[in-house]
């Protein structure tokens, strides 16, 4: 039983020394949080590419400007992507297929609110939130 348990924390101290989820918090002028976000990191002298593969890389180089009045630029990393935008209920409202370098998303029939844009390759997506004003 003694052994059992130190080879339990054992390997859960070896797990947590080759990578570790790390929480990070942005503050306003006012000391208010504003943005919290989870950082995956791992040791860079560990040569293992399963841990490696757990670090993603942005799809999206540039979203702007958010909050949106009629147009919102993406700009992307290279590759192909789909992007889908959809309102806070998750109603389709416009698809994109095959976009490889910049988009220009037309919000001018849009009413003012809350959307979402899905921007994913063939092997994962990121979902942005956008402000139309």
């Amino acid at each position: 039983m003694k052994h059992t348990f130190i080879l339990l924390v054992s390997s859960f101290i070896i797990i947590n020394s080759v990578s570790a989820q790390r929480i990070e918090f942005e503050y306003n002028e006012f000391g208010e949080r504003v943005l919290q976000k989870s950082v995956l990191y791992y040791d860079k002298a560990d040569n293992d590419s399963d841990t490696k593969s757990l670090i993603k890389e942005k799809k999206v180089i540039s979203l702007y400007p958010n909050p949106v009045s009629d147009f919102l630029e993406i700009n992307f990393k290279d590759g192909i992507y789909e992007v889908v935008l959809t309102d806070f209920t998750g109603k389709r409202i416009c698809q994109y297929k095959d976009v490889t370098n910049n988009l220009v998303v037309d919000f001018s029939d849009c009413a003012s609110g809350v959307y979402f844009i899905k921007v994913s390759d063939k092997i994962d997506g990121e979902i942005y939130k956008i402000v139309k004003k």
